[in-house]
C-alpha cells in the first residue's frame, strides 16, 4: 500500500534503497516516528507496532482500523463533492496569464541576496560624511533609487493579490466549506477529528504542517482542483490494519517489547529546520538524538535509521553508517515559476 497523506520528509522515494537492507527474517515491526508510513505500508508486515508523538496522526490510523468502510466513503464522498463544484467555477484565463507574467517578473525584481546587499550599500552611503553637495546628491539619488524598488514591488504584489482575488472569488465559498471549515473549528468525536486531519493534509498549502505559538494548525488553503481520495482497497486495509498495533507515547516507550528478532525503522525529525514542525508541542532537540542513537547502538534489536547528514549526526552514527547520499525536496508554489528545491545530504545506518 501507499501512504495516505502528505508528509514532510516522507520516505517513499527512498524505499529502493532501504528495502534491500531489511533483514529478510524478523518477527514484528517496529516504528516508532510513523509519520505517512511509508515503508510500513510498503511492507506489509505481518505483525506491526507503530507510534508517533502527535495524536491525530494515531487517532486517524486508529479511526481508519476500527470504521474502515465508514471512513473510506466518507472521504470518498468529499471529494467527489468537492471535485464537482470546483469543476463548476469558470476562471479567466486572461486573467491567470497575467499573473503569472507579474509573478515572473517579480521573480526577476527581488531575491532575498539582491535585497540584503541593496540595504547594506545603503547603510554605508547613509553613513558617509560628505561636504560637497554633489556627493550628497548622488547618495540621495542611489536612496530613492532604491525606494522606488521597494515601491514597485510593492505595487506589483497588491496587483497580484487583487487579480488573484477576482480570478478566485467563486472559489472562496468552496474553500471554507471544505478547508477552513475543518481547520478552524473543533470537533469532539475521534472520527471527526480522522476527517478534519485528513482533508488538513490533503487541502493546506503544498501540504505543509505548522502550527502556532498557541498550538493551532495554520497553514493556509492550497488552491488544488481535486484531492487524493483513499484509494486503497477496504480489505487490504482491515488485513494491514488489523496485524498493527497503534501507540501515542514516547518513541523509547514504543519500543519497550522489542526484541533481536524484531525488525525497527528509524525516520526521527532531523536536526535542521528544512520543514515545517511536525507537532505542535516543538522539536526533537540534541538531547533526544543522543538517546536515540544510544539506543540504536544498544542493539536491542535490528535497527536501521535515515536522518540527515551534519558534523553532529555523522558522530553520533560514524560507525554504523552505511549510505550518505544526496536527496532533493521539492516545494511547489503555485503561480510561481519553477519550484523551490531544498537539497540535503541523508546518511543511512544499521546496527546489524
Amino acid at each position: 500500500m501507499k501512504p495516505f497523506f502528505k508528509w514532510s520528509g516522507g520516505k517513499r522515494k527512498e524505499i529502493p534503497l532501504v528495502e534491500p537492507l531489511i533483514p529478510k527474517n524478523y518477527d514484528t515491526f517496529y516504528e516508532p516516528f510513523l509519520g505517512a508510513g511509508a515503508l510500513w505500508l510498503h511492507l506489509e508486515p505481518k505483525k506491526s507496532v507503530v507510534n508517533d508523538n502527535y495524536d491525530e496522526v494515531i487517532n486517524f490510523y486508529k479511526v481508519l482500523q476500527k470504521d474502515t468502510d465508514k471512513f473510506i466513503e466518507k472521504i470518498n464522498s468529499l471529494k467527489a463533492s468537492y471535485v464537482s463544484e470546483m469543476k463548476s467555477v469558470v476562471r479567466d484565463k486572461s486573467v491567470e496569464e497575467s499573473i503569472t507574467k507579474l509573478n515572473a517578473e517579480l521573480d526577476l525584481l527581488d531575491s532575498p541576496t539582491l535585497r540584503k546587499d541593496l540595504k547594506s550599500e545603503i547603510s554605508k552611503l547613509k553613513k558617509i560624511k560628505v561636504d560637497c553637495e554633489d556627493q550628497k546628491e548622488k547618495i540621495q539619488d542611489v536612496v530613492n533609487c532604491f525606494s522606488s524598488w521597494e515601491n514597485e514591488l510593492k505595487e506589483r504584489r497588491k496587483k497580484i493579490k487583487n487579480l488573484k482575488e477576482e480570478l478566485n472569488k467563486d472559489i472562496y465559498p468552496i474553500a471554507d466549506k471544505y478547508y477552513y471549515h475543518y481547520r478552524d473549528n473543533n470537533f469532539t468525536t475521534d472520527f471527526d477529528k480522522a476527517v478534519r486531519f485528513y482533508m488538513l493534509r490533503q487541502l493546506s498549502f503544498s501540504g505543509m504542517l505548522r502550527f502556532d505559538s498557541d498550538g493551532n494548525f495554520n497553514i493556509p488553503y492550497g488552491w488544488y482542483d481535486s484531492f487524493k481520495g483513499i484509494e486503497q482497497e477496504a480489505e487490504k486495509i482491515k488485513e494491514v490494519f488489523g496485524n498493527t498495533t497503534f501507540l501515542y507515547t514516547d518513541w523509547e516507550k514504543s519500543l519497550a517489547s522489542a526484541t533481536k528478532n524484531d525488525f525497527v525503522f528509524l525516520d526521527p525529525p532531523y536536526t535542521t529546520r528544512t520543514f515545517s514542525t511536525y507537532h505542535p508541542d516543538g522539536d526533537f532537540g540534541k538531547d533526544e538524538q543522543i538517546r536515540l542513537a544510544n539506543w540504536f547502538k544498544s542493539k536491542k534489536s535490528q535497527a536501521l535509521i535515515i536522518i540527515n547528514k551534519d558534523e553532529f549526526t555523522e558522530s553520533l552514527y560514524k560507525d554504523y553508517i552505511i549510505n550518505v547520499y544526496d536527496y532533493e525536496y521539492s516545494v511547489k508554489y503555485r503561480d510561481r515559476i519553477g519550484k523551490n528545491e531544498l537539497k540535503i545530504k541523508h546518511l543511512l545506518a544499521k546496527n546489524y
